[in-house]
């Protein structure tokens, strides 16, 4: 039984990261055209913060999510506009990793507490709309599934230790919200 649950926790979360990355790699758009302005307002945003400047929105409640993206870029050396396009694809692909993780420890905290509805649960956070618009977008909404994955591990944890870590609770909820 341990055998095949492992092997269904590693059956989702690599089947979300592979149709995630054939998303992007067939997401023939280029980086001008956008249904939304989240991509351009966040990028610009992270662009900023990476140079020490404020955020565009400095009052929004994603400006943790802007900072970390600066940093990101920092790391991989993206730091002329010039570099839009490579740079972009570059911070899909760490919102799809986090995606992917944050699927596998949602799976790994449902089982250990013995939760049957895990499965219920990650494909209604697919299906949220959300979810699969800006699976090939960059902004906060891209990692939207990670974050509720996480929040809902977070949640059992702390159900079943009598939420006796509340303050941890807290924080990874004010992250995720």
């Amino acid at each position: 039984m341990k055998l095949i649950t492992q092997y269904k926790i590693a059956t989702y979360s690599v089947s979300y990261l592979f149709i995630s990355i054939l998303l992007l790699i067939f997401d023939t758009r280029p980086l001008y055209i956008y249904l939304t302005d989240i991509e351009a307002a966040y990028y610009m945003s992270a662009y900023l913060t990476m140079n020490n400047e404020l955020p565009v929105f400095y009052f929004h409640p994603a400006t943790l999510f802007q900072y970390i993206t600066g940093s990101l870029l920092k790391i991989g050396n993206f730091v002329k506009l010039d570099q839009i396009s490579n740079s972009l694809t570059y911070l899909k692909l760490f919102a799809i990793i986090f995606n992917f993780f944050s699927i596998i420890i949602f799976f790994k905290t449902f089982k250990k507490y013995n939760q049957k509805n895990s499965f219920k649960i990650l494909i209604i956070c697919i299906l949220y709309p959300a979810t699969l618009f800006y699976t090939t977008y960059f902004g906060v909404n891209s990692i939207i599934l990670g974050l509720a994955l996480l929040l809902s591990s977070a949640y059992i944890k702390n159900f079943y230790n009598n939420f006796n870590s509340l303050f941890s609770l807290s924080i990874i909820s004010g992250i995720c919200l």
